[in-house]
């Protein structure tokens, strides 16, 4: 690669030479060193799915579509390569989610690929779908005794956006629901899993920790989505 290291960019005579290449990188090493002008254009916290290219037809992917009586299915392709420069933020669990059980609406500016859920189209799920409920009490309670009954496919279960422990009053599900593929929970905690469950090793093999990375609302993700594009993505 002709694009020069970080450590290079010292501020030195020389910096000059640099600054006549086309879009340099700015020779800073530390977040403090970069100068403020740089950052007067950040943009919010955006969702991943903002930031991708979704196909629906292509000549190197064709969807397939089910309906059934009360829904209809339809597979699409959603670019990733802008994920490797993402940071990891309250949002992701949103974002990877097929299917989404929130407490509150999302803010105009959040833009994600899974539809809010409605019972209707409990028929039409996939295998390994991707189930996402925010982490309250009410909405676990909810998905565990209202929906579940009605999934009949093989899924993933997804609970973030709240600081509430997983995989909280219903972690015997763990170890009794054959479906459940893997649980993504966020503030996992193996000592709140009853004992007998806890002792099952194919339950807690199912027991992923989802990072809580930075909150949607942190004013500084902007700054430091920022730093890490002038720094060529690299963390000196």
């Amino acid at each position: 690669s002709n694009i020069p290291k970080i450590s290079d960019l010292l501020w030195d005579p020389d910096i000059e030479a640099h600054a006549q290449q086309p879009n340099p990188l700015i020779p800073s090493r530390r977040y403090h060193e970069i100068p403020f002008e740089e950052f007067q254009n950040r943009s919010d916290t955006r969702s991943a799915y903002s930031s991708a290219t979704e196909i629906r037809r292509s000549s190197w992917f064709q969807p397939t579509k089910i309906c059934k009586e009360t829904c209809c299915a339809e597979t699409v392709a959603l670019s990733l390569h802008h994920d490797d420069q993402k940071i990891i933020n309250t949002l992701d669990g949103l974002d990877l989610a097929d299917i989404l059980i929130q407490q509150y609406p999302n803010p105009e500016q959040y833009e994600f690929f899974g539809p809010s859920l409605e019972l209707e189209m409990l028929p039409c799920l996939q295998p390994g779908t991707i189930i996402h409920v925010d982490n309250h009490r009410n909405l676990v309670k909810y998905f565990f005794e209202t929906v579940r009954p009605h999934v009949q496919v093989p899924y993933i279960l997804m609970t973030s956006e709240s600081d509430s422990y997983s995989p909280s009053k219903h972690a015997e599900s763990l170890g009794t629901d054959d479906l459940l593929l893997k649980w993504y929970g966020q503030d996992m905690d193996l000592n709140r899993v009853p004992t007998r469950t806890r002792e099952n090793a194919n339950a807690v093999s199912k027991m992923m920790a989802l990072p809580l990375g930075l909150s949607k609302y942190n004013n500084m993700s902007p700054y430091l989505s920022r730093y890490l594009e002038l720094n060529n993505y690299t963390n000196p």
